[in-house]
């Protein structure tokens, strides 16, 4: 469990403090220190404690993700009805808590009720039963015929009072970031371009969006040279006369403009498409 959040974590460009469990701390601190060995200072710290140093570590306005994990002897418990807590908490462990009913129907229903809605497990033969639980049942993952479940790169995420937020997958990484969206436009102050004999105007193109992907709270931008050769002068074709210069952003699919060729023309580029000349003629040879 520790290495799946640790991974995520560090991958995203965070910093960890690890708590390992109070009941085998020797384990969680050995495999902290041997990876923090081959990470630099800073990036992952190491904290002992019982629940209250947990407590306090959820609590601090600086944590923006809390991961944790638990372990408890397995345990079935038997006869349990819909009244006990130990039937309608979530109690994880594992410990399983056994009610018989009379029908699918019933099952189905009953665990449908509750307040929580992590996941749910459907041990059947009869598919169509199967999928009228899956279908039914409101948590954010359902097992059939199996305990565990999981896929690679599959995700998990919680609904209700179970909490909020992605585990495991490529969603996982979307939870250990936060989006910055940054909207570029070429500045006002550009001015004219002058010629000896005309005047032609440098227009400024349309802004272009990015979305960039940092840690939360990051300043981590894209290198100085990312919007390096995004900007480029045009000069409109003799067909279309005597217009401005435009500057145009690249990178962006669009309709190429007359005068414009290549794979990528301008972003926000609205000129009309080349005409469709038709097949080329025929050549023909003498001799």
């Amino acid at each position: 469990m520790a290495a799946g959040l640790l991974g995520a974590a560090l991958v995203t460009g965070n910093t960890v403090v690890h708590k390992p469990s109070e009941r085998c701390p020797a384990t969680g601190r050995r495999f902290a220190q041997l990876l923090a060995e081959q990470l630099p200072d800073g990036v992952l710290e190491i904290l002992d404690g019982d629940g209250s140093v947990g407590g306090q570590l959820a609590s601090a306005p600086d944590v923006d993700v809390v991961a944790h994990g638990s372990f408890y002897p397995p345990t079935v418990l038997a006869d349990c009805t819909p009244e006990m807590l130990v039937f309608s908490e979530e109690t994880f462990g594992p410990v399983a808590p056994v009610r018989v009913v009379p029908d699918f129907d019933t099952a189905l229903r009953e665990a449908a009720d509750d307040r929580y809605g992590l996941a749910a497990t459907v041990l059947t033969a009869d598919m169509g039963h199967a999928q009228e639980a899956w279908r039914a049942l409101p948590v954010g993952t359902v097992k059939i015929n199996d305990v565990f479940g999981g896929a690679p790169g599959g995700a998990s995420q919680p609904r209700r009072a179970s909490g909020n937020g992605f585990g495991f997958g490529p969603e996982l990484l979307d939870e250990m970031t936060a989006m910055k969206v940054v909207h570029i436009s070429p500045p006002n102050t550009w001015g004219t371009l002058a010629r000896p004999t005309s005047q032609r105007n440098i227009l400024p193109g349309p802004s272009c969006q990015h979305h960039l992907r940092c840690p939360p709270h990051s300043e981590k931008f894209a290198p100085s040279d990312f919007f390096a050769d995004r900007w480029a002068l045009r000069r409109p074709s003799p067909r279309e006369g005597k217009g401005p210069l435009q500057v145009r952003a690249r990178g962006h699919r669009s309709a190429a403009p007359r005068g414009v060729s290549g794979p990528n023309p301008p972003c926000g580029s609205t000129g009309p498409a080349p005409r469709d000349r038709g097949p080329a003629a025929p050549r023909s040879s003498a001799g």
